[in-house]
């Protein structure tokens, strides 16, 4: 059983995850927004991370690169829901399953991200992503 954040706003698919990853046996942690995530963050180490790119309240990446600066959080794996083939490229550590969401194959994306972690405890720390807007990110979503 892994310890899951999952940060999405839609109700629907909100429901439907938290469901179909409690029904996998995993401690399952629901996040409407952004803001919402990183106070569960803080509070907490979690296994991995399920986020949908488009998250209200900040961008997907934003909660990404925020995240992995977190002490301890910066080898958690992310699994990014998108509406698109487009690969989080230059993100390690991140995998992306598209829209409509299918079950099979979002759990085995959960069940490969969680080995892989497991395999690789050193994993290099994340650093694909840009700092020119940090403070604002940090103050939108009150650091």
């Amino acid at each position: 059983m892994a310890r899951i954040l999952v940060v999405n706003d839609d109700p629907h698919i909100h429901g439907m995850l938290e469901a179909v990853l409690a029904l996998a046996e995993h401690d399952v942690t629901m996040a409407h927004t952004g803001e919402d995530a990183m106070r569960r963050l803080r509070a907490r180490p979690f296994d991995l991370m399920l986020l949908d790119a488009t998250t209200s309240g900040v961008c997907g990446y934003e909660l990404l690169e925020l995240a992995r600066e977190l002490p301890d959080r910066g080898r958690m794996p992310v699994i990014a829901i998108i509406g698109t083939e487009r690969p989080a490229s230059g993100v390690p550590g991140t995998a992306t399953v598209t829209k409509p969401l299918q079950i099979e194959t979002l759990l085995g994306t959960i069940e490969r991200a969680l080995s892989s972690n497991q395999a690789r405890p050193n994993r290099d720390e994340f650093h694909g992503m840009t700092h020119s807007s940090h403070g604002a990110r940090e103050k939108h979503l009150g650091r």
